[in-house]
């Protein structure tokens, strides 16, 4: 995920908070657990929570609509990979009788095969 920018800040508790946002998009805090919520940034950013909730409310508001994104990836890559597994036991199930019909076109092939090299067998009975 891209990081949020803070060049244009001067305010070391704002440059706090999108320091922290940034570590916890990145699944890298150093001071929070990592759940993405405004009490984990508040701990991550060392500040404390009245700073998100009334001081910078656009950067709580930020970070809530960004966690929501990166949360709805992650859910809709779950479902694929749930999708992808379900696919490849279906792949894994159909292995086996694939592997019997193999057996039995080998088995019917030699069945009919001439056993004189060279002479031909016909598939269907002369009328």
């Amino acid at each position: 995920m891209n990081s949020i920018p803070f060049d244009n800040e001067q305010d070391p508790t704002r440059r706090a908070i999108i320091g922290a946002m940034n570590r916890l998009f990145a699944g890298t805090p150093q001071r929070s657990n990592g759940r993405l919520n405004v009490s984990q940034l508040a701990i991550e950013a060392n500040v404390k929570r009245w700073h998100l909730t009334h001081q910078h409310a656009d950067l709580r508001q930020l970070f809530q609509t960004k966690a929501t994104e990166l949360e709805t990836k992650r859910t809709s890559n779950v479902h694929s990979s749930d999708a992808f597994e379900e696919l490849e036991e279906e792949a894994q199930g159909a292995a086996g009788p694939l592997q019997d019909l193999g057996s039995a076109s080998s088995a019917l092939r030699d069945h009919l095969e001439p056993a004189v090299p060279g002479e031909r067998c016909p598939l269907r009975p002369r009328r």
